[in-house]
Parts: C-alpha cells; structure tokens; sequence
C-alpha cells in the first residue's frame, strides 16, 4: 500500500511539474480617459516589484467572444468581485504594441497608445481607440518567487460609459479611490 501512495504522489508531483502553472491574474491595471481626450493606463504591480513584458492589444469585440469584454465572466458587475480571467487578446495587425523586457518598479502612469519611450514598444496600427474595439492591458510582474499577471480588459463602448474621475478596472466603472482598495486587496 505504501508503495502504490508514494507512485501516485511522485506521478501527481511529476504530472504538476510538467504541465507548468500560470501565474494569477489580477486586477491591477486601470484605463480612464483624461482630460486632454486621450485615454490613459495605469499599472500598479504589488509594491515595489518589477514590470516585465506590458503590452495592449485589440481586436474588434465580436472577436472576444463577449458583448463588452470587461464584464466577461461576472454577471457581478459592480459587487467588487474580480471576474473570472478572461482570454487573453492576442496582438493582431491593427492596433497595439508590444515590450519584451524591461525592470521598471512600481506604478506607472502613461497614455495609453503611446507608453514610454524606455519600454521601445513596437506598435501595430492606429495610436487611438477604435469604434467596436476590446483591448486588453496586460503585464507580468514579481518579485522573489512570487509571478503573477496584472490586467484590465475593456470595449471602447464601457469605457465611453466612464463618467469624469472614473477609471475602468476590475472589469466595471469605478473612483480610483476604489481602484486603489482593488489593488489593497488583490497584493
């Protein structure tokens, strides 16, 4: 008996090993739009840890497989629930960009089609929001031995809907006070 308990807990070790893990995914990105009309992005990994690999992409919201993205998987919308993770979008040839590497720690505040030039992002297609369009902001972060993915999803659409001194997060509309509790309780 002890012999068929430690075969089976070596193949569950082995089968766990081999198949790999993802890292969690958090809502630690916001999408608003400023005052200058431009839409804005910020990502805020847990403390101090290190950004690696941001990048956006869209593709037209039918593609999603969801009416507005950023509700996909909540019908909780509003209850501070996080959303079931969504499939990431994958970069297509008509609006985005792209970093491999890069160790910057801590927030960062950019726009959202243009991030900062030390990332040498490669863009893919228009600088702007497109009519009918869902784009998703994603980065890995971490620190130590703890990986995890920060993201926000949204369509064009939701993010008309913000009011002046909301952000997009967590797949719903709200302050950045509360953006901030997300992140309180997401790290």
């Amino acid at each position: 008996m002890r012999r068929v308990i430690t075969a089976v807990t070596g193949a569950l070790c082995t089968a766990v090993l081999l198949t790999g893990c993802s890292p969690p995914d958090l809502r630690l990105a916001a999408l608003w739009k400023g005052e200058d009309g431009r839409w804005w992005a910020e990502l805020r990994p847990c403390g101090d840890d290190l950004l690696n690999s941001p990048h956006l992409s869209g593709r037209p919201t039918e593609e999603t497989g969801t009416a507005g993205s950023g509700t996909a998987g909540s019908e909780a919308s509003g209850t501070g629930g996080s959303p079931s993770p969504e499939p990431e979008p994958t970069i297509d040839d008509s609006t985005g960009w792209r970093t491999w590497s890069m160790a910057p720690t801590g927030r960062v505040r950019f726009p959202l089609f243009e991030p900062p030039e030390s990332w040498r992002a490669e863009a893919t297609g228009p600088r702007e929001p497109r009519p009918g369009y869902t784009y998703g902001l994603t980065f890995r972060a971490g620190a130590d031995d703890r990986v995890y993915r920060g993201s926000v999803f949204a369509s064009t659409e939701e993010l008309a809907t913000l009011r002046p001194g909301q952000v997009w997060a967590d797949g719903r509309a709200m302050s950045m006070d509360e953006f901030d509790d997300v992140v309180a309780d997401q790290c």
